[in-house]
Formats: structure tokens, sequence, C-alpha cells
């Protein structure tokens, strides 16, 4: 079995095993994976037990995991994978209908970064493009994730810059005065460094706080919602990049976890302080009325950055009913969804938080996010969780 190449930095592939019980899907998968540039597989799996021995030997960093292995709980060797390899690429296949979309729901809470329906098209060919098509679109921003990393690490303040004026504002006892915490050379390297909030800043009462998140979002979620207090005095919304059918069952996952009561947003809800609403799958996510009776609006409108749910179109609407008091956060994610949202509301005075780069599955939304923005603080999801708490109470 080939255990792949020791290539680095901007020449680095993502190393990839394939677990699945069926041969002809194996040589399927391979093939698909094949086409993308910068994918090599260096092994492969057809049960469990076999999966989790080849990934320890290999070290890949991408595994493809069939949800329907034969004879074990392949939700179980999902776990058991991110325990031995927390920073491992989880992508799981199999049929996204009927009684199995629970297992994607909770494949997805456990930490993969997406789930691929397989085609069943009795062709071939026609297979195989929509599979190429299908992991393309999710690989490839995954590469230049790898790809970037060394380079972010060489990279010179000047290469990275503020795109707004950012003037240090005055602290004084005002609730109104919000000091400035970040410069352009810690934005530059925020790509690799914690910002913190300094211990004495004072801290505007926020009235919202919404969370942007794409790939990797259902693990990043988990963890940074786990980490709330249950005295948080706003509402909280959360944009999760993520297919119809889907957005239910991760609230649901979600809620078990979180001191907060987490549901899927829905038409004309009101927002009450203390919970936490998820919008929908295929649907954007809209807030009108008052700051003091804010209501949900749900959106078949076109898709925007790619996506529906959009994370700047929940922000545009934000803006006119929370202006200055609203706090967005940007969790992992592929693209730059968020960023020029997170933009209009920090000119108006809110504050932008963004997971540290190097920290996220994918980095280019918190990264487009800092570029674009620009933030108040850039921290790991523990401190994001407490960052919030302190701005909600």
């Amino acid at each position: 079995m080939r255990v792949g190449d020791g290539a680095t930095g901007h020449n680095r592939v993502l190393r990839t095993v394939i677990v699945d019980d069926s041969a002809l899907a194996r040589l399927l998968l391979r093939d698909a994976l094949s086409l993308v540039s910068g994918i090599r597989v260096v092994g492969n799996a057809s049960e469990g037990q076999a999966a989790l021995e080849v990934v320890d030997a290999v070290q890949p960093d991408l595994v493809t995991l069939d949800i329907d292995l034969p004879g074990v709980n392949a939700l179980e060797i999902l776990r058991e994978l991110k325990l031995r390899h927390p920073s491992i690429t989880v992508l799981v296949f199999g049929r996204q209908n009927g009684p199995g979309i629970a297992s994607f729901g909770q494949a997805m809470e456990l930490g993969a970064t997406a789930t691929i329906e397989t085609p069943i098209s009795r062709n071939r060919d026609q297979n195989l493009k929509q599979l190429h098509s299908k992991v393309a679109s999710i690989l490839l921003p995954l590469v230049e994730h790898h790809r970037s990393i060394a380079s972010f690490s060489k990279a010179r303040p000047s290469q990275v810059e503020d795109r707004r004026s950012l003037p240090m504002r005055d602290v004084n006892a005002s609730d109104s005065a919000i000091p400035l915490l970040v410069s352009k050379d810690d934005i530059a390297s925020s790509q690799q460094t914690d910002l913190a909030l300094e211990s004495d800043t004072v801290l505007e009462r926020i009235g919202i706080v919404l969370v942007g998140s794409s790939t990797g979002g259902p693990a990043a979620l988990r963890t940074l919602l786990g980490g709330l207090s249950p005295n948080i005095q706003v509402p909280v919304c959360v944009v999760q990049h993520i297919p119809p059918g889907f957005s239910k069952l991760l609230a649901q996952r979600l809620d078990e976890n979180c001191p907060l009561t987490v549901t899927e947003a829905a038409e004309g809800m009101v927002m009450r302080p203390g919970c936490v609403y998820l919008a929908p799958g295929g649907h954007h996510l809209k807030i009108s009325g008052s700051s003091s009776g804010p209501v949900l609006t749900l959106d078949d409108g076109e898709i925007e950055n790619g996506c529906r749910p959009a994370i700047d179109v929940t922000l545009r609407s934000i803006l006119s009913v929370y202006g200055s008091r609203a706090l967005v956060v940007i969790l992992t994610g592929m693209g730059r969804d968020g960023a020029l949202g997170a933009e209009a509301i920090r000119s108006r005075g809110g504050r932008v938080f963004v997971q540290k780069p190097d920290s996220c599955t994918v980095s280019s939304m918190p990264r487009q996010t800092i570029e674009i923005a620009g933030a108040d603080a850039v921290g790991t999801l523990y401190e994001l969780s407490q960052w919030i708490n302190d701005a909600a109470q």
C-alpha cells in the first residue's frame, strides 16, 4: 500500500484514506478523488477496525467514511477517529434520505466536515461526474487551507491589511466607549496568535449575538454554545451553512449540549433572551421588528455567497434593528460569507469576534472577515464563549 509523499508547504497534498465495504464504491471514489488537484489516496479499508489501523499507520489528512459499514456503527468509528486524530478531516458518504438522515446529523455533530450523498445511477460515468463535482466543491478549499498554513506563518504584517481606518477609541466609564482591541499589525499576526480582550475593557451592553459558521461548523458550534452561560440576557442567532433537512436535527443535537435552549428558527417566531435560534437549511434568516421585540422571518430569495442560509443576509437585517448593539462571531468555514456584513456592523460601532484561523477546519471565512472588517478579538472557541458571556450578561 502506498503511504503518500512528504510534500510540504505549497506542494502539500491531502493524503487520503477511503473506508467503504464495497470494492466498486472504493474504486469510484478513488477515481473521483484523483480528479481533484491536491488529493492523493494513500490507503483504503473495507471495515471499521481495519480503518482505524490504516489511519493510525498512514496518518492521513483526510478520511472518507461510508455511513453504512456492515456489522459496525460508523458513528462510533467516526468518534474514535476524531479522538485519536482530532485534526483529521472526515467526509461521510451514504444515502441522505429516510431514517438514515439522523445519522448524518449526528456525524456532523461528531466532527464530520461534510456529508455527501452517494450517487446511485447505473451509469458509472454519470456517477463519477456527480461524485467528482461534490467532492471538489468541498475539498478544493481544504487543499488551499492546508497549503496556506505555511505561507501565513511567514507572512509579513504588511501582507495583510485592515481595509478600514481603525482609530483607537478612549476607554472611560461610559457604556458607549468601546476600545478598539486590534491594530492593523495585530490583524496580520492574528493568523497564528490569539488577540484577547483586555481585562479592564469596558464593553457596551449588546442586544444580540450572531454566530456564523460553515465547514466544520457543527462541531465548533457544539464547543462554543456548550461554553455559554445560562445567564445570558440576549438572544443568540446562528447561521450555519447547511442543506435542507439537517438543521432541525442539528438544533436538537446542539440543544443537548448547550445550557441555553436551542431551536430551529421558524417564520414569525419572536426571539427571546437566553435562547438560541438556528437558521433552517434552505432559507435565509432575517430579523425584523425592534430590539425589544425582534421577529424572525424566512426568505427563499436568491442564493448569496453560494449558500442559503447566508450569514450576510442575516447581518444586513440585524444592522437596522440593533446597529451598534450587535455582536458578530465568525467561526470556521470556506469562502467569505459574513465578512461584508461584519464590516457593516463594525462600521456602526458593533463588535466582531473571530475564531483563531489556525484552529479552524477551514480558515477562509475568519481570514476574510479579519482582512475586510477587522476584528475586536481573535481566539479559540473556549475563549470566544467566555467573551460572549462577558458581553451578554
